[in-house]
């Protein structure tokens, strides 16, 4: 993990991807407030007038590119992976649902055509550590979709909403071969990304990847072509695997155990427009919960991954695939967590992604502090704040201290840091829990350390204290 060098120093290379030091060093001030107050209106995150103005035309300039600033959100990430061996890549999309009753914001369809709702469809392309730490946004792709669904039929790949996988893709290799070379990509989607066509360029770029199956296929075996399932079923059990299974609408937390077994087998990736195919050299791995609980869901995964046959290598390839939820922790924090970056009445597509972008990387450093509190708890603070951080949140932890607890900048590490941020923005467990701060609690307590942080830089700077 790379020393925290405040935002100046981690984006003064904007200036060259903007095309101007003016549009980075705005870019850099709107980050600092945004992150201080994080609102889903400008006009609530920016509240004095000269620095409203300034973020609505930075906002609604047409020199300010939007893909320019979400190249500079990639830069700034992949120059983070600089050291990772390997980086996990989660690629998944959402929508972001908009206000535009008059349709002459540039927003298309989400949702159901029927319910006509308007805004823009996105793929975020979510950068982990091997110890799947949160790092950022390694590429995101928007766009709007058409209003009338497209018709059925052949369209050439480029003309397909699928190939938006391959543009995200694209863009976080490009990132990393650019600021980070040497770091090795291993791609994690859900079925959606069971694509033939993302599978060869994956294979083609090459990159590493574990993939959920999206039904099942046909492979080949001495010669002939098989069904896939009844092969699988037929292999002995490599392994038992404990799995910890997060909350998510009604469903509560659990632990399920599965069962893992895995082939090595050749897999044809066919496109059923082109009738074009490939062979691919593919382990399938498949985990089964044979005995869940009453009432809850069966865990029943099938994946395919180019890593190798082994216990070992399939249990890794579990492990891999559950660090998939992390995209979905994040697009929760950036809807509905403390951005609420769906609350816009920006008047422009351009404006919208631009402002989404900022959130982005607002809300992706509240998950990497969650994740490095759950991993590395132990870790000092300062691999993830500066030291103005750690001394505004002693100052504002001192303040609001229970009567038992010591407050103190020497020897803080990462996890008690990370707590005292959550108690800070209104975590609600009791001081003996062991239970950390979700990314929303603490994004909310960041806020107030940055807060203090930037009145304690200017009281320095002024002399008023050393």
């Amino acid at each position: 993990m790379n020393q925290p060098t405040g935002i100046e120093a981690e984006y003064a290379f904007a200036a060259k991807v903007l095309g101007d030091v003016r549009r980075a060093t705005r870019m850099t001030s709107m980050l600092k407030v945004l992150s201080r107050n994080c609102c889903g209106e400008v006009s609530e995150a920016f509240t004095r007038p000269a620095e409203q103005q300034g973020a609505y035309d930075w906002l609604e300039h047409a020199t300010v590119s939007a893909v320019a600033v979400q190249e500079v959100a990639s830069a700034a990430t992949a120059r983070q992976c600089r050291g990772q061996e390997v980086v996990y890549c989660i690629l998944d999309g959402s929508s972001l649902a908009l206000t535009d009753h008059a349709k002459k914001k540039g927003f298309g369809s989400v949702g159901t055509h029927e319910a006509g709702g308007r805004g823009l469809k996105l793929l975020n392309a979510l950068a982990l550590n091997s110890k799947g730490q949160t790092i950022g946004v390694l590429a995101q792709d928007y766009w709007a979709r058409p209003d009338k669904p497209v018709k059925r039929g052949y369209r050439p790949l480029k003309q397909r909403e699928s190939y938006r996988w391959h543009e995200a893709l694209d863009a976080a290799r490009a990132a990393l071969d650019a600021n980070a070379p040497g770091t090795r990509m291993h791609v994690l989607g859900d079925r959606e990304a069971d694509a033939s066509a993302l599978m060869r360029h994956l294979l083609e770029l090459p990159c590493e990847f574990t993939i959920r199956a999206n039904g099942t296929r046909n492979v080949k075996v001495d010669g002939q072509y098989v069904p896939l399932m009844p092969l699988l079923k037929r292999q002995r059990c490599l392994a038992t695997l404990k799995v910890d299974i997060p909350r998510k609408g009604g469903r509560p937390t659990r632990t399920a155990e599965l069962e893992v077994r895995a082939l090595r087998t050749e897999m044809k990736l066919r496109d059923h427009h082109t009738k074009h195919s490939t062979m691919a050299s593919t382990t399938v791995v498949w985990a089964f919960e044979r005995r869940p609980p009453r009432g809850a869901e069966r865990l029943d995964w099938l994946l395919y991954t180019t890593e190798g046959l082994s216990s070992a290598a399939s249990v890794a390839a579990v492990t891999r695939y559950t660090r998939r939820w992390r995209i979905e922790e994040f697009h929760k924090m950036l809807k509905t967590g403390g951005g609420c970056v769906e609350d816009s009445q920006l008047r422009s597509t351009a404006a919208a992604i631009k402002w989404a972008t900022l959130h982005s990387i607002v809300a992706s450093r509240a998950q990497r502090l969650r994740d490095l509190a759950r991993t590395h708890s132990d870790a000092p603070a300062t691999i993830e704040l500066t030291g103005e951080e750690i001394e505004a949140l002693v100052l504002l932890k001192t303040q609001e201290k229970r009567r038992n607890e010591t407050v103190a900048a020497d020897g803080l590490t990462i996890g008690r840091a990370v707590r005292w941020i959550g108690d800070l923005g209104g975590f609600a467990a009791t001081g003996a829990s062991q239970k950390m701060p979700g990314p929303t609690v603490i994004g909310r307590g960041l806020g107030r350390v940055l807060e203090a942080a930037a009145v304690v830089r200017a009281l320095r700077d002024s002399g008023k204290i050393r």
